[in-house]
């Protein structure tokens, strides 16, 4: 009768662990670095383009040089 009732939780611990173990990895697993886009006169740039004397920086600010 005890191999019936372990038999019955382990599938349900197994599940739990996954779980568990998928919702810790994944942040880490999909973390990618931030690039934001910047706009000017109506196009789009990507980090670390410039435009004349200035470069668009990660937050989707422009800094001048």
């Amino acid at each position: 009768m005890s191999t019936k009732i372990a038999s019955v939780q382990r599938p349900k611990l197994f599940l739990l662990l996954s779980g568990v173990l998928v919702a810790v990895a994944a942040p880490f697993l999909f973390a990618l670095p931030a690039r934001a886009e910047c706009w000017y006169e109506g196009m789009r740039f990507e980090t670390g383009e410039r435009v004349g004397s200035s470069i668009c920086m990660p937050d989707g600010s422009w800094k001048a040089e």
